[in-house]
């Protein structure tokens, strides 16, 4: 396996416009982390491209929900939101907040998957605080799902053919969508 590259970026409009890059380039998606909701807001135009241009990329965006652990200071409060994801929501295919490790390595696998399936577009996930800072027991035996084959959605062949009989033998067909 090949060893994970960290690339750093100064801002994370430049991180997302990299990861458009990257993904264009290596046909897979590249993940890109956000701090907070600033982080977030300074990435909506690369996730914008990139939704725009079918690209696939995975986003983190940190999020400290839980108003009682963002103590008194204005910086924690700023950079916290109850629905992190809605910043970016209208441009991204799906996303998701684990709360639990377990969750969290199913929501990664879920979100490559739906990421990389046609038509590609970003997808986020939101990883609260106490996620991000949980200890994983040395015990614990984290199970990451499988990946599999990636295929596109498509219909059944055998449904398709009995549509078609049936729209063709129809003396006045609907079709509602």
């Amino acid at each position: 396996m090949a060893a994970t590259k960290i690339r750093k970026a100064t801002n994370e409009d430049l991180a997302a416009a990299m990861a458009h890059g990257y993904a264009k380039i290596e046909g897979k998606p590249a993940l890109v982390g956000c701090h907070g909701t600033v982080g977030a807001q300074h990435a909506t135009m690369g996730v914008y491209d990139a939704f725009c241009d079918r690209v696939p990329m995975v986003m983190i965006l940190g999020n400290i929900f839980d108003v009682a652990k963002r103590g008194t200071g204005k910086v924690a409060w700023t950079h916290s939101a109850q629905d992190a994801a809605a910043l970016v929501r209208d441009m991204t295919k799906w996303d998701d907040a684990p709360q639990s490790l377990p969750h969290f390595a199913e929501s990664m696998v879920r979100a490559y998957k739906i990421a990389m399936t046609p038509p590609m577009m970003p997808v986020a996930l939101v990883l609260d605080v106490d996620l991000q800072e949980e200890e994983v027991p040395e015990a614990a035996k984290l199970a990451i799902p499988k990946l599999g084959t990636l295929v596109p959605p498509a219909a059944d062949s055998g449904a398709v053919a009995e549509v078609a009989k049936m729209l063709i033998a129809a003396e006045h067909p609907v079709i509602v969508v």
